[in-house]
């Protein structure tokens, strides 16, 4: 991170800590709201000093890592739904590359929680990344998770949206999960099932046995140096624009994807209102549509032109 003066730290200050990062069109806003001295093109050269682009290639629906160990996506996931846990928290961490995954119980999004968390799913991952790429959670931006990533030579990339790796993830956590709790408890084989007691031996199924469809191996020999080469052509090709979505734009009519309450986020559906684009922006090589009504911003997957 370059900080060089009070112009830097501002900049650094907006981007990471306010509602800036993202883009440079956002920072600079930001930016001039605290110092009208900036202007675009100095905020413009500190994403070029500081900021490595994360770029999406020609042809492609997605970005694709160019080898292991590149980028890990972090994000938090809840067990409000399961009744009397010890942990209602959890810190999943997934190599974009080689869909390797690790899950770690937090007793809560305290920075020295998430501190430990993140300690802990680096060990399992057996290595550090270049830039970790998380959503705008605020325990992930505290300074001490700041210090480390820096300390650690790690780029921080912060989206308003989703780190939709992650977010894939942890649906296919929760699906093997509940199968699992659902088959025990119709055993009687727990009375209160504990999600922290089932990691192990669904990590050791995701990443030792079970085939990724993007990958077509396991996690664990996509870790394979000589794998490496295999996996990067697999990612490619399902990457390319074979999936067909019909264009939207400004005024649309769309209806949201969203997941149905009380169903153990396993149940999904579009909505029956019908909402409009009102904006349509792009972000670390990802299009977020944002709608009329709606606090946040959807990627195209989640909506349907209607």
């Amino acid at each position: 991170m370059v900080i060089s003066n009070e112009k830097d730290k501002i900049i650094n200050d907006v981007y990471y800590n306010s509602s800036g990062y993202g883009s440079i069109n956002n920072t600079f806003k930001a930016v001039k709201e605290k110092d009208k001295s900036i202007n675009i093109a100095y905020v413009n050269d500190w994403f070029q000093r500081n900021i490595e682009k994360k770029s999406q290639v020609r042809g492609m629906n997605s970005f694709v890592a160019p080898h292991a160990n590149f980028e890990f996506q972090i994000d938090l996931c809840f067990f409000a739904d399961l009744e009397n846990q010890t942990f209602k928290l959890g810190m999943v961490c997934i190599d974009i590359f080689t869909k390797w995954a690790a899950v770690v119980p937090i007793k809560s999004k305290k920075e020295g929680d998430v501190a430990a968390g993140i300690l802990e799913c680096m060990a399992k991952m057996f290595s550090k990344p270049k830039l970790i790429y998380t959503d705008d959670e605020t325990s992930f931006r505290t300074p001490a998770i700041q210090k480390y990533f820096e300390d650690n030579n790690i780029k921080h990339y912060i989206t308003r949206h989703h780190a939709v790796f992650g977010e894939r993830f942890i649906r296919t956590f929760k699906n093997m999960l509940y199968k699992r709790i659902d088959t025990d408890i119709k055993a009687d084989v727990y009375i209160n099932p504990q999600w922290k007691d089932y990691i192990e031996q669904i990590m050791i199924a995701y990443n030792y046995k079970n085939i990724h469809s993007s990958t077509n191996m396991t996690p664990d020999n996509a870790r394979r140096a000589t794998n490496h080469l295999e996996v990067k052509t697999q990612l490619e090709m399902r990457a390319m624009r074979t999936r067909k979505y019909p264009e939207i734009e400004l005024n649309d009519k769309v209806k949201i994807y969203f997941k149905k309450k009380f169903q153990k986020e396993r149940v999904s559906t579009f909505s029956k209102e019908i909402y409009k684009v009102v904006d349509i922006s792009e972000s670390l090589g990802q299009s977020y549509y944002k709608v009329e009504g709606a606090e946040r911003s959807y990627l195209r997957f989640e909506l349907l032109k209607v």
